[in-house]
C-alpha cells in the first residue's frame, strides 16, 4: 500500500510543470499602464507536461503570487502554453512566450484569463488561427504574432476584440504587416479577411456551423428548462409537504393549548370555590370568637359599666331639677316686678 502511494505521488509530481521565476517589475511597451510585476522564467521542469503546478523563486518585498500580472518566457523550447496557470498566478493580464516552438493555439489556452490584455507569441511556429481562439478575451489590447508561419486565419477571429489597438502580423505567410493604432488594426483585419481565408471556409459552412451551435444552445436551454421545471415541481411538492406537516403540528399544538387552558379554568374555579369556603369558615370563626369575648366580658359589664350608667342617669335628673328650679324662680321675679310697676 505504501509503495502504491509513493508511486502515485511520483506520477503526480512528474505530470506537472514547475517554473523557476525571477520576479521583478518591468514596463511592457504598447500598454497604457506598462509597469507590470512579472515572472521571468528561468527554467521549466517537466516541459513535456502541459499543466503548471507550482513555481519557485523569491518575491520582491510585500509581493505574492496573487500580485503577479505577467509571465515572460524566451527560448525555453517549451512547445505549448501551460494550462491552469491561474492556479499559481490568478491575476495574469499578460502572457509573453517568445521563440518557444509553439505550433498551435486554441481557446483552451486563453479561456481561463478573461482579463488578458497582452499576448506576445512572436517567432513561434503557429500556422492556423481558428475562430474562437480569443472568444473569452474581449479586453485584449495587444496581440503580437510576428515571425510565425500563419497561412490561414478565420475571418471572424478578431470581431469581438473592440479594444484591440496593436496587431503585429509581420513575417507570416499570408500577411506581412503590422497595425499600431485602432484605425490601422481595422484596416489590417480587412486585409487578413481577404488574404488569409481558411481553405475550407465558406459563408454557407459558417452559417451551417452557426445553425448547429444555435440548435445545440436551444437543446441545452430546453434541457435546462425541463430541469428547472422538474426542480420547480419538486420544490412545490416539498413546500406543500412541509406546509401540511406544519399545519398538523400547529393544529396539534393549538388543540393541546386549548386543552391546557380548559384545565386551567377548571382548576381556577376549584380554587375560587375553595377560597369562598375558606372565607365563610373564617367569618363564622370570627363571629364565634367575638361572641365568646362578649360573654367572657359580662361580669365587667355588670360591675363597672352598669353602675356608671346609673350614676350618669342620676346626674341628669339632678341637672334637670336645678334647671327647672332656676327657671321657676326667674319667672316669679319677673311677675313681682310687673305687679310693682
Amino acid at each position: 500500500m505504501r509503495r502504491l502511494s509513493i508511486i502515485l505521488l511520483l506520477i503526480s509530481v512528474a505530470s506537472t510543470i514547475v517554473i523557476d521565476c525571477k520576479f521583478e517589475n518591468e514596463c511592457w511597451y504598447r500598454l497604457v499602464n506598462c509597469n507590470l510585476y512579472i515572472c521571468r522564467v528561468n527554467t521549466f521542469t517537466n516541459p513535456t507536461i502541459n499543466y503548471l503546478e507550482k513555481t519557485t523563486g523569491i518575491h520582491s518585498s510585500s509581493m505574492t503570487h496573487n500580485k503577479v500580472q505577467a509571465i515572460y518566457s524566451v527560448s525555453k523550447n517549451v512547445g505549448f502554453i501551460p494550462h491552469e496557470m491561474t492556479k499559481v498566478f490568478p491575476n495574469l493580464v499578460a502572457i509573453s512566450m517568445y521563440n518557444e516552438n509553439i505550433s498551435t493555439i486554441s481557446q483552451t489556452n486563453f479561456k481561463q484569463y478573461p482579463n488578458l490584455i497582452y499576448i506576445n507569441l512572436k517567432n513561434n511556429k503557429i500556422t492556423i488561427i481558428n475562430k474562437d481562439v480569443f472568444k473569452f478575451n474581449t479586453k485584449l489590447q495587444v496581440i503580437m504574432l510576428e515571425g510565425n508561419k500563419i497561412s490561414q486565419i478565420h475571418p471572424k477571429v478578431f470581431d469581438d476584440l473592440n479594444q484591440l489597438k496593436y496587431l503585429e502580423m509581420n513575417g507570416n505567410e499570408c500577411v506581412n504587416k503590422d497595425a499600431k493604432d485602432r484605425a490601422e488594426v481595422l484596416n489590417l483585419i480587412e486585409v487578413i479577411k481577404q488574404q488569409c481565408l481558411l481553405n475550407n471556409y465558406s459563408e454557407v459552412n459558417e452559417l451551417k456551423d452557426d445553425v448547429k451551435s444555435l440548435n445545440s444552445m436551444i437543446n441545452s436551454l430546453m434541457m435546462t428548462q425541463n430541469t428547472h421545471e422538474e426542480n420547480h415541481k419538486n420544490i412545490v411538492h416539498e413546500l406543500m409537504t412541509n406546509f401540511e406537516t406544519n399545519k398538523k403540528d400547529v393544529n396539534q399544538k393549538f388543540e393541546s393549548n386549548i386543552f391546557n387552558l380548559k384545565n386551567e379554568i377548571v382548576n381556577n374555579k376549584k380554587l375560587i370555590n375553595e377560597l369562598k369556603v375558606n372565607i365563610t369558615h373564617e367569618e363564622s370563626s370570627n363571629y364565634q370568637n367575638f361572641t365568646k369575648f362578649v360573654i367572657q366580658q359580662e361580669p365587667i359589664f355588670f360591675f363597672v359599666a352598669l353602675p356608671s350608667l346609673c350614676l350618669l342617669s342620676i346626674l341628669n335628673i339632678v341637672m334637670i331639677y336645678f334647671c327647672y328650679h332656676n327657671c321657676s324662680r326667674n319667672n316669679s321675679q319677673k311677675r313681682s316686678k310687673a305687679i310693682i310697676v
